[in-house]
């Protein structure tokens, strides 16, 4: 939308959102890494290891849980959503 950064800290994996003008804290909104915004900009995608590397989405709101996209056995750490 313009107005958000979302972005990750590879050392703590948690991804946080802030005002894309720098103004006021870091909102965390979940860990994990590798986070891509949908292109509506309501849902963040992103990348969870918890067993295995699994693909999980959630609402831009930090009182939302992240919901399993792709959860498998297998890993998935290295897919990349497209924009459709």
């Amino acid at each position: 939308d313009g107005e958000r950064v979302v972005y990750y800290s590879q050392g703590g994996f948690s991804i946080f959102m802030k005002s894309a003008d720098g103004s006021g804290t870091s909102t965390e909104l979940s860990f994990g890494n590798v986070p891509t915004v949908t292109p509506d900009g309501r849902f963040l995608m992103f990348h969870r290891w918890l067993e295995s590397a699994d693909i999980y989405y959630m609402p831009l709101d930090p009182k939302e849980d992240p919901i399993p996209f792709l959860a498998s056995p297998s890993d998935e750490g290295w897919a990349v959503p497209s924009r459709m």
